[in-house]
């Protein structure tokens, strides 16, 4: 049994960084320090045209960045190839697998929650013989909790900074009937997600102004914005509820 000093804070840090279409979350994610992107929504184009200059490894989730055999689960790739929808989750885990062990590695970004959820699903139909197109059953469910859960908790187990990209789903409550702003992710895990990470962001666009003046900020959020946000947006870190973010400024928060 080991005693509250031997605890280091500094590691099994986790973020979750949520927010709509556009507002930057994967540019955010390559202003971290050393960074890899495990790419499940094929995104990574525009934020690599936008930072140039930024270093990054990457996998992508939907093609193969290297030959991939292993007849135990009945895979045979070679590099470039698109990888089918029922060995996509199997793809990831090798991939966060071997960034998790690198030491060229210091922060490993899964980008995004939403995408990799169906990878999720497709993995619980592979495993049950089923069609990737066939409904998810009742009984399919709780093991899709599992796995979704068991994917963050045990890149928290790593000596690295680990980082989550979701998006924002406006959903009816059906215990009050009010809409609320929720993790854009099936089933219960919507509500209950954002608890197994120790910071949760919300990333946004703020403006002002009219015609030619008017100016962008990128920002991010760190507490809820009224009771109707139920993304579970906290933080650990002593940040400020709202700030601007830039090349250099989630860096230099972070080593605060």
């Amino acid at each position: 049994m080991k005693k509250s000093k031997d605890y280091d804070p500094g590691l099994r840090t986790a973020i979750l960084i949520v927010g709509d279409p556009g507002t930057r979350k994967t540019s955010l994610c390559l202003q971290f320090p050393k960074p890899y992107i495990f790419d499940a929504d094929n995104n990574l184009a525009g934020p690599s045209r936008a930072y140039p200059d930024t270093e990054f490894s990457f996998d992508n989730g939907h093609v193969t960045s290297e030959d991939w055999v292993d007849k135990k689960l009945g895979v045979d790739y070679k590099e470039g190839d698109p990888i089918k929808a029922e060995h996509r989750y199997l793809w990831m885990a090798k991939c966060l697998n071997e960034a998790s062990s690198s030491d060229e590695i210091e922060t490993v970004v899964v980008d995004s929650l939403t995408s990799v959820s169906e990878f999720v699903m497709s993995e619980i139909k592979r495993q049950e013989r089923m069609k990737d197109d066939a409904t998810m059953r009742i009984q399919d469910w709780g093991k899709y909790a599992y796995l979704l859960k068991n994917l963050v908790v045990q890149l928290k187990t790593t000596e690295k900074l680990v980082v989550f990209t979701a998006h924002n789903v406006v959903d009816k409550d059906e215990s009050d009937g009010r809409f609320k702003t929720f993790l854009a992710v099936p089933g219960q895990c919507k509500h209950t997600l954002s608890g197994l990470f120790n910071d949760v962001w919300c990333s946004y666009l703020k403006q002002s102004g009219a015609g030619s003046a008017q100016k962008h900020e990128w920002r991010i959020r760190t507490l809820p914005n009224g009771d109707n946000d139920h993304r579970g947006l906290k933080q650990s870190l002593g940040l400020d509820k709202t700030f601007e973010w830039g090349t250099e400024s989630i860096k230099e928060r972070l080593k605060k």
